[in-house]
């Protein structure tokens, strides 16, 4: 039903153990989009580091949510790049909901 496609995590250089929650939380997510939408549907996300010149990394993570009828955006960044995949994901789940209202 739900189709999802990493853009950019090659880039972002995630460890086995964050790639693994990663996709425990994306299909736990999908699951979350797939009670709103009930046709097919595809969602990017687009991941992307940024560390200029300090240790830390900050993480930026876009999610499009494509359907038919309409598109759904939500962006969020934070140090730690789980959060920011969850915080987007929550976004989108609260659009999608007020949709529906």
């Amino acid at each position: 039903m739900g189709e999802i496609r990493f853009v950019g995590l090659d880039d972002v250089n995630l460890e086995r153990s964050i790639q693994s929650q990663l996709e425990t939380l994306t299909d736990k997510h999908l699951d979350r989009i797939g009670y709103h939408i009930k046709n097919d549907f595809e969602v990017i996300l687009h991941a992307k580091a940024h560390n200029d010149t300090g240790e830390r990394t900050r993480h930026a993570v876009n999610v499009r949510v494509s359907y038919p009828g309409g598109t759904v955006t939500a962006g969020k960044d934070d140090w730690d790049f789980l959060v920011a995949v969850r915080q987007a994901f929550d976004a989108v789940d609260r659009q999608l909901a007020s949709r529906w209202e």
